[in-house]
């Protein structure tokens, strides 16, 4: 029985180094795909602040292109949330996976929608009123990403993983 015992510690600690790794490789991975999405969505809103959305169907090949870009955004952002939710990660994850993989769902279903819309009309009060939907869920996306880093942050402690106290507050 005691033989039993010291196999079944020697596998705890074994679990818990594997853990460390597991999370601090969980983190690091599943960052850059947030980051990714993020500057993606950063990007594509600049693009439409800039006007580099407001095509007119006239200008056929423009226009298509336009739409494709959009419709783009929410198929990147698919794709990667898809590779985030297969990444492995402890229970110390768990509440950060889900606010990551939350973010990334909704530019996909709440961003990317609004912003195709944008792109099909063509009378300008009507785009006037997307872009201000636009705006504001671009404005609750930015709080879904303060959110993320909070719970980043809390994670990153519940796994004892340190972090550079400057480059946590910037």
């Amino acid at each position: 029985m005691k033989k039993y015992g010291l196999l079944l510690l020697a596998i705890m600690i074994a679990l818990v180094s594997c853990s460390g790794r597991l999370d601090y490789g969980y983190n690091e991975k599943v960052t850059s795909l947030f980051y990714s999405c993020k500057e993606k969505l950063d990007d594509e809103h600049g693009k439409l602040m800039d006007g580099g959305f407001d095509k007119d169907t006239s200008d056929h090949q423009s226009f298509e292109m336009a739409l494709k870009e959009a419709k783009r955004l929410g198929a990147y952002c698919k794709e990667i949330r898809e590779e985030a939710e297969t990444v492995t990660h402890s229970e110390a994850a768990n509440a950060f996976h889900a606010a990551v993989i939350n973010y990334m769902s909704q530019i996909e279903t709440a961003y990317t929608p609004l912003l195709v819309q944008y792109v099909t009309q063509q009378d300008s009060s009507d785009r006037k009123a997307t872009r201000l939907q636009l705006a504001t869920r671009k404005a609750e996306l930015g709080a879904l990403e303060d959110k993320c880093l909070e719970v980043q942050l809390q994670f990153l402690d519940k796994a004892g993983i340190k972090i550079n106290e400057a480059s946590s507050k910037q």
